[in-house]
């Protein structure tokens, strides 16, 4: 290992204050340069500690919430460094989509332009080059707070691999059925123009008003009449008689002149409370309604548009945006007597966590991850698994009472909306091609099985045709010619095949496993009756009919392209065939629909209605026409990759020639010497070698040293299993086992070939351990990071999530731009220091729990650090040469026994707390060991007891070690005064002795004592300098520990004092005079009042006319004199 020492300039006596800006930088740039920040550079042969860096947007400047993350990840690194782990860091930036096209787009608006005058290419490029520029000043900023993160691994969410990553998992999740695109209700935003996930809208609570609308027979009540437009139902509760009448029924409603056809149904959903009981349905318009219509099949209406006005379906209200339409709906209601009554109402108001934009909930075609579908071969659903890994207790929340939080909204996930239509962004890698296909369909539902005749759901399982069915079989044949289709498809259950072998004799029959029935789970063999329950909302481990449909629209994708104008036969199920009637003729996934059975005989479907064909893909196809899906994905979809796209996947196990690598054989010997270059071979590397001539491989080498290697070591058990028949056999396995493996070179007869078989980054260091962020994104981030990496790795992302609380003003107000009470942690690191910032922002903390700074917090913070830097001043000072002191010095006083054992208490709890993440106990506890117990009293006595050097510095070399995850430019810098040559933050954590417990309760008694004796004299009002008499009787204490409390207390010790004040502490009991001692000049003064005082007594004329009070108080003031002169 190479090691790196701090400039010159830094090893000099140490000045009287520590000021921070004139090393920081320095220091900084040391570290960098020494390499250390990367754990491959490090001895360390423990358990990888690793932190993916939460990457901050790459929109400008961090703020404190990042400073307070840097602070808290940087003090984990080093300390788990420190603690011979090999400690990772990973730093990098997310491009946020959002967030940075939005300030870019108000960059161009103030030059007067706009990204749509730009172009999609050259808006591009005017985002990356600001993007360029946030990230120079992020990473400055980053090693502004001392961050120890490797920069050799810095990533970007925009990385030509992590876009890999994100077209990796796209991919791999519409194959299995987990994305597909389809037309829902989304939330949209007008001013950002794009779709946001349920979760990136935020609340606000307003004033609204409540209207009671006259509707045909009902009276609704709504907060947005102008919705009312687009109604195409209405829902009651089933209980609730007054309407029973009505359901079942289509209505003609007027609306102020605005006719709409509403459907009647009833659902127990809702509240026969609200209102009239009576709820009108908007499906376009309302996640709620959209479900309401795809249960009950109502129309959907859009009446709002992208651009938030109203459209054509709003009749004379088309144009208007929605609050103008609803102030002039109203008046129309109101003049046609359809106002029942406005009530106040108090309503919370969707709005862009991006803009503060009101949201439109609206229909749209999207892209969605499914996360209640089960994932193939696994039988569980993205939800399930995210939730599982928490519950099972393989990843710890900190605070635990988040997981609760984590729980309820894992609970409550719906599909998450992944498209957003903004240009900045990772496109979607879908393409699109107009289609010429003319594919004639005609499906044939398979005819009578055996559960047919038993009148009980067969689903997958393999039940046979009866009699009956053989013979309606016969007949459908009589029926049709078999000539009249190009392509037969038959689902591979027997039902359909010994259909299919019936209708199409002598024909080739291609058996398709995504043309089985619905699989009815737990419903198989069962009633008709009991099945129909379950059909709408799927089978209990069954499938859903959603699932039937994804697998069928694969079917019809891969035909589509496969075999353009051709007559296709299908031969499957009455599942089958409603799937085809909603992808068809546009069916709904309606309980009365579903629970429908098909018809015997042909059905006839025209693919070419489906004009357009669908690649999904990392590379656009190949052939003309094909054009990419305009939108880009959720920024939170290429951030749930971060754990483990950041360590290289999807590529694992990349092996690469080592150009490095100089070799030489030496045929007599038959030896293989090795030459290193400075970046030396790691063990595990292996050498392959075979003869060009006999065609035959020696083996592998494994390097473990450089050293010479005979043909003894050669290990023939990898990859193959002995020596290789041919060259042909080598090569074969070679490119099996290490497909990547580059080229070869020759020399005379030898062939050699160096592979890496070093561990990839992702097998080394994921799952990662601590996942360290804000509290605020726990639904962002954290629970789709768990998401994604469950499904994609079968692995936690990582160990432990740790979250920290918002950074509040001194009243507790959330700091903020508008209110003026933000703090700019950069400015506060150059005035303070760094390391005063840091300490700030740890001790006094709590997991998941807000956090109150102020600058006058942070200046006594960099008054603590001058505080350490003093007493390390203190301590050089003493000695000529500072050296490392290896092993515990002898204690030879009770303050030794007493300094040692609580040196040695303090780094086992400071490690135990550490360990355990209680950094602000550990902060704690070091500040209260180093100002207090070190600083007050340990130094003090040194100065009394004196030839404390070896303790001292034994001491202090070990709390500089201690201090160092939370300060580390301070310590790093006092290190450098002993005589090393190794940087502080590559040192191993300290071990701790013996704690000496009777030494402990001594000293605290003798500290007690001193208090008390303090006490007793500010009582009494004697100045610390003085010395009043005392006397002291101990059966614990040495007459050196008797003469210690005596000069930290500022007494004089006697052999007795008859008369004066007592006390006992523990088994020491003693005596001081209290009385203040006189000056010479104070005796003088006292004499010439008392013999004044008493000529005025023995005045016959002062006591026969003074009031009697007056010379009662002038006799007392002459006792006290007399008694202070005594």
């Amino acid at each position: 290992m190479r090691f790196y020492f701090l400039s010159k300039n830094m090893k000099q006596e140490l000045e009287k204050a520590y000021e921070p800006q004139k090393y920081e930088d320095d220091i900084y740039a040391t570290w960098e340069e020494s390499g250390f920040f990367n754990p491959d550079n490090l001895k360390a042969k423990g358990k990888p500690f690793v932190i993916s860096m939460p990457p901050p947007n790459a929109t400008g400047i961090l703020h404190l919430g990042h400073a307070s993350a840097l602070a808290y990840e940087d003090l984990m690194i080093r300390y788990h460094r420190l603690k011979g782990r090999k400690a990772l860091w990973v730093p990098g930036t997310d491009h946020a989509a959002i967030a940075t096209q939005t300030k870019v787009e108000k960059i161009l608006a103030k030059e007067g332009s706009s990204r749509e005058e730009l172009g999609r290419e050259k808006f591009l490029a005017r985002v990356r080059d600001y993007v360029a520029g946030s990230q120079d000043t992020i990473r400055n900023q980053t090693r502004k707070m001392g961050s120890s993160c490797d920069w050799s691994r810095e990533r970007y969410t925009f990385d030509k691999g992590l876009s890999q990553a994100v077209s990796e998992a796209f991919v791999r999740m519409y194959n299995d059925g987990l994305i597909e695109r389809d037309y829902r209700i989304v939330n949209w935003c007008p001013r950002c123009a794009s779709t946001l996930a349920d979760d990136e809208v935020e609340y606000e609570e307003q004033d609204a008003k409540l209207y009671y609308i006259k509707y045909g027979p009902f009276t609704i009540a709504t907060t947005r009449p102008e919705t009312k437009l687009a109604d195409t139902g209405v829902a009651v509760h089933p209980s609730d008689k007054k309407y029973k009448k009505y359901i079942g029924q289509t209505l003609d409603i007027d609306l102020a002149g605005h006719n709409i056809k509403v459907k009647v149904f009833s659902d127990k959903a809702v509240d026969p409370k609200f209102g009239s009981g009576a709820v009108g349905v908007t499906p376009a318009h309302s996640a709620v309604d959209f479900e309401f219509a795809q249960k009950n099949g109502l129309e959907i209406i859009k009446l709002i548009g992208e651009d938030g006005k109203l459209l054509s379906s709003g009749g004379k209200y088309k144009g208007m945006d929605t609050l103008s339409a609803r102030k002039v709906f109203v008046k129309d209601l109101e003049a046609a007597d359809q106002i029942v009554k406005v009530e106040d109402y108090k309503n919370n108001l969707s709005i862009c966590y991006r803009c503060d934009t009101p949201i439109e909930p609206l229909t749209s075609e999207q892209w969605f991850v499914r996360v209640n579908k089960k994932i193939p071969g696994r039988n569980k659903t993205l939800k399930q698994l995210a939730t599982q890994t928490v519950k099972s207790g393989e990843i710890k929340i900190l605070p635990d009472r988040f997981a609760k939080t984590y729980y309820h909204w894992m609970d409550n996930l719906h599909d998450w909306c992944i498209s957003r239509q903004i240009w900045w962004g990772h496109r979607i890698p879908v393409w699109y091609k107009k289609s010429d296909t003319d594919i004639k369909l005609t499906l044939f539902r398979h005819t009578q099985s055996e559960a047919n005749a038993l009148k009980v759901g067969a689903g997958h399982k393999d039940y046979k045709l009866t009699e009956k069915g053989v013979e309606q079989a016969k007949k459908i044949a009589g029926e049709i010619n078999p000539d009249d289709f190009d392509i037969i498809f038959s689902s591979d259950l027997s039902r359909a095949k010994q259909t299919a072998e019936i209708l199409f004799p002598g024909k080739k029959i291609i058996s398709d496993k995504r043309l089985r029935e619905v699989d009815f789970g737990d419903m198989t063999d069962k009633s008709s009756l009991m099945i129909n329950k379950y059909r709408a909302k799927g089978f209990p481990n069954g499938e859903t009919y959603q699932d039937v449909r994804d697998r069928v629209q694969l079917f019809l994708d891969d035909i589509s392209s496969k075999y353009k104008n051709k007559k296709i036969a299908v031969v499957s199920h009455s599942g089958v065939w409603k799937v085809f009637e909603i992808i068809f003729n546009g069916a709904d996934f309606t309980e009365e629909f579903l629970s429908t059975h098909a018809a015997l005989g042909a059905k006839e479907y025209d693919l070419d209605k489906k004009s357009e064909e669908i690649y999904v893909g990392h590379d656009k196809p190949k052939g003309k026409g094909w054009i990419q899906d305009e939108d880009t994905l959720d920024t939170w979809f290429s951030s749930a990759l971060w754990t483990f796209s950041t360590l290289g996947w999807p590529i694992k196990n990349k092996i690469g020639f080592n150009k490095s690598l100089v070799e030489k054989v030496k045929n007599g010997e038959k030896t293989i010497t090795h030459r290193l270059s400075e970046k030396e071979l790691s063990v595990g590397e292996t050498c392959i070698v075979e003869n060009t001539q006999t065609k035959k491989s020696f083996g592998f080498i494994r390097i473990t040293e450089v050293k010479k290697i005979k043909m003894k070591d050669l290990d023939l058990s990898e990859p193959g299993q002995g020596e290789y028949k041919s060259i042909e056999e080598f090569r074969k396995r070679i490119a099996k086992y290490y497909p990547d493996m580059d080229v070869t070179i020759n020399s005379d007869l030898w062939v050699y070939r160096y592979i890496y078989s070093k561990k990839s980054d992702l097998d080394t260091f994921h799952p990662t351990t601590v996942m360290e962020t804000g509290y605020d994104i726990i639904f962002f981030w954290v629970a789709r990071m768990i998401l994604m990496t469950e499904y994609l790795l079968d692995q936690k992302p990582f160990e432990t999530v740790y979250l920290h609380g918002m950074i509040r003003d001194k009243a507790g107000k959330k700091m903020s731009k508008s209110l003026g009470n933000g703090i700019d942690p950069i400015e506060m690191s150059q005035k303070f220091g760094t390391d005063a910032l840091r300490l700030s922002l740890i001790i006094g903390s709590a997991p998941g729990s807000d956090l109150k700074l102020y600058e006058e917090k942070i200046a006594g913070y960099r008054n603590f650090v001058n505080k350490l830097w003093n007493i390390s001043r203190f301590i050089f000072s003493s000695v000529d040469k500072p050296k490392s002191i290896k092993t515990e010095p002898k204690a030879k006083t009770l303050a030794d026994k007493w300094i040692l054992s609580e040196f040695n208490n303090l780094a086992k709890e400071v490690d135990v707390d550490l360990a355990e993440f209680r950094f602000s106990a550990a902060g704690e506890k070091l500040y209260d060991f180093t100002w207090n117990k070190l600083a007050d009293w340990y130094l003090e006595i040194s100065k009394i007891e004196k030839n404390k050097d070896q303790i001292l510095l034994y001491i202090l070399e070990r709390l500089l070690i201690l201090w160092h995850p939370f300060t580390p430019f301070v310590t790093e810098l006092l290190w450098q005064q002993f005589d090393t040559k190794e940087m502080l933050m590559v040192k191993s954590w300290p071990k701790t002795g013996k704690v000496d417990k009777k030494s402990l309760e001594n000293f605290s008694d003798l500290q007690k004592l001193v208090i008390k004796i303090r006490n007793l004299k500010a009582e009494n009002k004697i100045p610390p300098k003085d010395l009043p008499n005392c006397y002291l009787e101990s059966k614990i204490f040495s007459k050196e520990d008797l003469a210690v409390v005596a000069q930290l207390s500022r007494v004089t010790l006697v052999d007795s004092l008859p008369k004066a004040k007592s006390f006992t502490i523990g088994k020491t009991k003693g005596k001081i005079n209290l009385v203040k001692e006189l000056s010479d000049k104070e005796r003088s003064d006292l004499e010439k009042y008392i013999k004044a005082t008493e000529a005025k007594l023995n005045n016959k004329n002062f006591t026969d006319n003074a009031p009697p009070q007056v010379v009662a108080d002038t006799k007392k003031r002459l006792t006290e004199a007399k008694n202070k002169l005594k």
